[in-house]
């Protein structure tokens, strides 16, 4: 097919060239000859028109297929990365709740510890003392008011 159409050409540049070198034939005569290549040359040149048209297709249809991939590829990762934000958002936020509660768990522990430290030296003087209240002190006596036996308590 190549073959036989470059035939045409070069056929067809012989015949142009003898015809302006030469007085020879008529013009119609010439366009008789010429005629059947010239229409040949065109057919070839609609088809092969036709043929990169449908390449040029072809690849633009390749382009938009890979844009709208790369489209929904980037949705995919845009949607990954706010899920990982939101994700580590929480995460942040657990991390500090985690760690206001270690230290407020050390400050019943400190909290706790004063308090049994006090109970013990409480217990400590409790025990040193050589006075200990006995019952029939504290009771009140016989006709005595409660307001009397407060400041009887209280001496």
């Amino acid at each position: 097919q190549e073959g036989n159409q470059l035939h045409s050409v070069l056929l067809l540049e012989q015949l142009v060239l003898e015809h302006v070198d030469s007085d020879g034939p008529s013009n119609k005569a010439f366009i008789e000859t010429v005629k059947p290549h010239i229409w040949q040359l065109q057919e070839k040149i609609k088809k092969d028109k036709k043929s990169w048209q449908d390449h040029v297709n072809i690849r633009a249809e390749g382009v938009e297929k890979c844009n709208k991939k790369f489209a929904e590829d980037t949705a995919v990762m845009n949607s990954h990365r706010r899920t990982y934000l939101k994700r580590s958002t929480a995460h942040k936020e657990c991390r500090a709740e985690q760690n206001f509660m270690y230290k407020a768990q050390n400050r019943c522990k400190i909290i706790y510890a004063l308090v049994k430290e006090r109970q013990k030296r409480e217990l400590r003087l409790l025990k040193k003392s050589s006075k200990f209240p006995d019952a029939k002190m504290c009771s009140s006596n016989d006709g005595e008011s409660y307001e009397q036996w407060l400041q009887r308590m209280a001496d």
